[in-house]
């Protein structure tokens, strides 16, 4: 997502909020005359990042960062978990995803101009080392969850299938390529910006 975050900041925006913060700090960036700012907030632990503060600090629940979602905000909300979610027992992302889904409902009810994009898992041929301890082993496991924990709010949530786009590139490390995180833009673009 950061890197998401760093091809939309380049291409759209006109002036950034950059504090001297590492990376996985709360970032944003605008464009007043597109009317659009982008924000990126990184999810609560596990984030295998060696930045232990942070943690405390900025690394919040997705459900904290779409409570603060302004009720007639127009909003396009693109949410991923996965990888940092790898090494641990499964019940781990389950409790991420069954928070993240009670955000987006609670923003959904707030906020019904809003626009939920949940990214799905993407392949990663390298991995870790040991790949039973990480990489894409999982995906499957954490598609059924993401699938099952947003039943409620599958007609209003964009699925973007990032498995099929990293299959089809032969993804080997653990984010995908810049080309591929834009080609998942266009999509979300494609879908949502200019509807009303």
């Amino acid at each position: 997502m950061k890197r998401m975050f760093n091809i939309m900041q380049t291409d759209f925006c006109t002036t950034t909020a950059a504090e001297d913060r590492p990376f996985p700090s709360p970032a944003n960036c605008s464009n007043p005359e597109l009317n659009i700012t982008i924000y990126f907030a990184a999810h609560a632990h596990p984030f295998n990042l060696p930045h232990p503060d942070h943690f405390r600090v900025f690394n919040k629940p997705l459900s904290h960062w779409l409570d603060g979602i302004r009720a007639e905000a127009d909003v396009v909300v693109i949410l991923h978990l996965y990888l940092h979610f790898s090494q641990f027992n499964l019940e781990v992302f389950n409790l991420h995803a069954q928070d993240a889904q009670r955000g987006v409902a609670r923003l959904l009810r707030r906020n019904p101009r809003a626009r939920v994009v949940l990214r799905g898992p993407h392949v990663t041929y390298k991995g870790w080392p040991s790949h039973v301890a990480g990489g894409d082993l999982l995906a499957e496991h954490f598609h059924q969850i993401l699938r099952r924990e947003f039943t409620d709010v599958r007609h209003r949530v964009c699925y973007l299938n990032a498995w099929d786009m990293t299959v089809a590139v032969a993804n080997l490390n653990f984010h995908p390529e810049e080309f591929v995180h834009r080609a998942m833009l266009q999509v979300v673009f494609a879908h949502f910006i200019g509807r009303g």
